[in-house]
C-alpha cells in the first residue's frame, strides 16, 4: 500500500498545491513521495507532490523518466504557475486590470502554462483578460496572440488562425517582443493548416510556404537564445514540408548550435534533427539525436517534449526491429501524452497499428503483459500498488 500520511500533512500539501494536481491540474489528488519512504524519503512537505491517480502511477511506472529531480522541477513549477494565477485573478477580482496583465506576463505565465500542458488554463485566464473593459490596442494584440498560442497548443488550429488574424490588424504598432511571437505563432499554424480542407472551402488555403514567409518574418525581430533557435527549428520543420531535406537538415544544426546553454531550444531542435535523419532511413543516428533530446527534455519536466521524443524513440525501434523497446516507448509517450491531454494521438496509433501488423497481434499483446508485469515487480519492491494493466 502507499504510504499513510497524517491528516494534517495531508491538508497542508492539498492547500499548497490548490487542491490540483501538480501535472494535469485535475481536482481530485493523492499525495505522492518524491523519495519513497521505501528508499529513506520523508514527509516533510519538501518530498511531498500533489497528483492524481492517474498521474500518480505514470510518474511512479516510469522512474527513468520521472526521477528526483524531474519531480522536484514538477513541484516548483506547479506551485509557482498557481501562486501566479491567484495573483492574477486576486488582481482582476479587484478590477486591478493592468497590474494583472502586468503580473501575467511577467511572472513567465504564459511560458510556464505551456510547459506545464495547462492550456485550459491558460485559454480561461486569458479569455477573462480580453473581457476587460477599455483595454488599450497593446494588450489586446499581445493577449489575443497568446490566446492564440494557447489555442494551437490544445489543437485548436482553427481557432488560433482566426484570433492571429484579428491581432494581425493591430501588429503594426506592437514591440519586437510581440512580433516576433506572432509570425512565429503564426507560421507554426500555417504550417498545421496547409490543404485544410474547411480553408479550401472558404477560398482561405494556406500552404508551408506561407508558413516558411511567417518565419522569415519573425527573424527580423526574434532575440535571445530561446526564440532564435525556435525560429531555427520552426523554419526546418517549413522546410521539410517543402521536400528540402538538406536545408531543413542544416536548419536544425543551426538552431542547436544558436540554443547555446537553453534547454528548450536544443531538445527541440536535436529533435528536428532525428526527425529528418529518420526520415533519410538512418535510423541509428536519428536514435541518438533523438535520445539527447528525450534527456534535455527530462530535465526541463517539459511532458510535451517526453511524450513526443518517446513517440520518436519507439519509431525508430520500430524500424530497427527492436520491436519490445517500440512497444514500451510508444506506451510511455501515449500514457505521459493522456498526462497534459495531447491533442495529437493520430501519430500514436498509426504507428501502434504498424507495429501490430509488422509482429502480429499475439506478439504484440504478450510483449505489452511482459512489460505490465516488470513493472508489477518494480513497483512491488517499493510497497505500491500500481494501477497500470
Amino acid at each position: 500500500m502507499r504510504s499513510r500520511l497524517s491528516r494534517d500533512i495531508r491538508r497542508q500539501v492539498l492547500r499548497d498545491f490548490g487542491g490540483v494536481c501538480a501535472v494535469c491540474a485535475s481536482p481530485i489528488v493523492e499525495v505522492h513521495h518524491i523519495k519513497p519512504k521505501a528508499e529513506g524519503g520523508s514527509d516533510e512537505l519538501g518530498n511531498l507532490l500533489a497528483l492524481c491517480a492517474r498521474c500518480h502511477d505514470v510518474v511512479t511506472y516510469t522512474p527513468n523518466v520521472f526521477n528526483v529531480q524531474a519531480q522536484l522541477t514538477l513541484r516548483n513549477r506547479a506551485k509557482r504557475v498557481l501562486t501566479s494565477l491567484d495573483m492574477v485573478f486576486k488582481l482582476l477580482s479587484s478590477n486591478e486590470v493592468n497590474l494583472a496583465i502586468r503580473e501575467y506576463y511577467n511572472s513567465k505565465l504564459q511560458e510556464d502554462l505551456v510547459t506545464c500542458g495547462w492550456y485550459r488554463r491558460g485559454v480561461e485566464i486569458l479569455s477573462q483578460l480580453l473581457r476587460q473593459d477599455n483595454l488599450g490596442s497593446g494588450d489586446l494584440c499581445r493577449l489575443t496572440v497568446s490566446l492564440a498560442e494557447m489555442n494551437f497548443w490544445e489543437g485548436k488550429h482553427r481557432q488560433a488562425y482566426g484570433l492571429l488574424n484579428k491581432a494581425g490588424e493591430l501588429l503594426s504598432e506592437q514591440d519586437r517582443h510581440v512580433r516576433a511571437q506572432y509570425h512565429s505563432i503564426r507560421g507554426r499554424v500555417l504550417n498545421y493548416l496547409a490543404d485544410d480542407e474547411l480553408l479550401v472551402d472558404v477560398g482561405q488555403k494556406v500552404d508551408q510556404r506561407e508558413a516558411l514567409e511567417e518565419y522569415e518574418k519573425s527573424s527580423d525581430y526574434a532575440q535571445g537564445e530561446d526564440e532564435i533557435a525556435t525560429l531555427h527549428s520552426n523554419k526546418s520543420s517549413a522546410l521539410m514540408s517543402l521536400g528540402a531535406v538538406s536545408d531543413a537538415l542544416e536548419e536544425a544544426e543551426r538552431g542547436v548550435v544558436a540554443a547555446g546553454n537553453n534547454p528548450h531550444g536544443r531538445e527541440t531542435n536535436l529533435d528536428r534533427c532525428a526527425s529528418i535523419l529518420r526520415a533519410e532511413g538512418d535510423y541509428d543516428n536519428a536514435l541518438v539525436a533523438v535520445e539527447q533530446s528525450l534527456l534535455l527534455s527530462i530535465d526541463t519536466a517539459y511532458l510535451r517534449g517526453i511524450s513526443y521524443r518517446m513517440r520518436s524513440i519507439g519509431q525508430s525501434m520500430l524500424f530497427l526491429g527492436e520491436y519490445r523497446d517500440a512497444v514500451f516507448a510508444l506506451n510511455c509517450s501515449r500514457l505521459i501524452g493522456d498526462m497534459f491531454g495531447d491533442p495529437n494521438t493520430e501519430w500514436i496509433a498509426s504507428l501502434e497499428l504498424t507495429l501490430r501488423q509488422t509482429i502480429g497481434e499475439a506478439r504484440y499483446e504478450r510483449i505489452r503483459w511482459e512489460i505490465a508485469q516488470d513493472f508489477r515487480k518494480f513497483l512491488g519492491s517499493l510497497g505500491v500498488n500500481g494501477r497500470i494493466a
